[in-house]
């Protein structure tokens, strides 16, 4: 919603895993007065599944997209080689894909597990650095500053 609404994109998709979820996430759209689907949709979407001859392919040649952000996604480290699965494919049907990754790190060694499976995917990626300020400093888009957020921009394999 932040990305319809107020930073500009022209087709934002957002998409989980659970059904419910992807519901709560259309009421959301309604109650934002965000209900154009041309500008902003909700789909599940299982990471690890073929993406080829579904929606999100009809999706991606009608709408063709070049940023994909994944927030707070790293938490489960017996989803990463579904997630990393999924990164791979898209970056097959678009190869100059730009994934941003961000979220609180909870368990150090789940995001380097993360991090490990696109070293081996021979994904390039970096961490953009963040520095998190106070809550008493924040203004706007409040985080919680006692936790790590670490972020990750990932493109394909060079």
């Amino acid at each position: 919603m932040l990305c319809a609404k107020h930073l500009g994109a022209r087709h934002v998709i957002s998409t989980d895993g659970d059904e419910a979820v992807v519901d709560y996430l259309k009421e959301n759209l309604l109650l934002n007065d965000l209900n154009d689907e041309k500008l902003l949709m909700a789909k599940t979407l299982w990471w690890g599944d073929e993406l080829e001859g579904t929606w999100f392919e009809q999706a991606c040649s009608s709408e063709p997209f070049d940023v994909v952000v994944g927030a707070d996604i790293t938490y489960d480290k017996v989803a990463i080689s579904a997630l990393v699965k999924t990164l791979r494919q898209l970056f097959q049907m678009r190869p100059g894909l730009l994934v941003i990754i961000a979220g609180v790190i909870r368990n150090a060694e789940t995001f380097q597990a993360f991090q490990d499976e696109c070293a081996l995917s021979k994904f390039q990626f970096e961490e953009i650095t963040f520095a998190a300020k106070p809550m008493r400093e924040q203004t706007a888009l409040f985080y919680a500053a006692a936790v790590p957020i670490k972020i990750l921009s990932i493109t394909s394999p060079g």
